[in-house]
């Protein structure tokens, strides 16, 4: 992994973390040399379905439903991959689906990611409701036949 990319991996963890350290931050270049990537699951809560516009990306930055969809866009990036689920497990634009997915079909999505790229570090970010559905995730993920290591987590 370049510099550049390091310093990108570094600016997530820090916006993630709302903190001016953290352990992405922390880590040294070679051991952050080693990793690839990263993959931000973003999971929204109750009343957080993103609206058309902001789908479509024509909303104006402060409006929609969906902050966590607006920094879905805003983190993603050549090394940074980037999913936004509602907290019911369904997609952006699909909240009123039924029956809804749940949080097996996020864990599933984050496996499938792994696998194809073992060295991304796995952040998960939960909002409202949306962070009982990371708390599951996580659950699903570590306490499997095969677990799968998260990184970081952010209720």
């Amino acid at each position: 992994m370049d510099s550049s990319a390091i310093r990108i991996i570094r600016t997530v963890g820090l916006i993630l973390s709302g903190v001016a350290i953290c352990p992405v931050a922390a880590q040294s270049e070679d051991a952050l040399r080693s990793r690839r990537g990263a993959l931000v699951v973003l999971i929204g809560g109750m009343d957080s379905d993103p609206t058309p516009e902001q789908i479509a990306g024509k909303s104006p930055r402060y409006a929609g439903n969906s902050g966590l969809y607006r920094l879905r866009g805003d983190l993603h990036s050549p090394i940074v991959a980037t999913e936004y689920f509602n907290w019911n497990g369904t997609r952006a634009s699909r909240i009123n689906s039924h029956p809804a997915p749940e949080s097996a079909v996020i864990a599933e999505t984050i496996r499938l990611h792994v696998r194809r790229n073992p060295r991304d570090f796995v952040i998960l970010v939960g909002n409202s409701w949306g962070g009982h559905t990371t708390w599951e995730v996580c659950q699903a993920l570590v306490d499997s036949s095969k677990p799968v290591a998260i990184d970081y987590v952010v209720f």
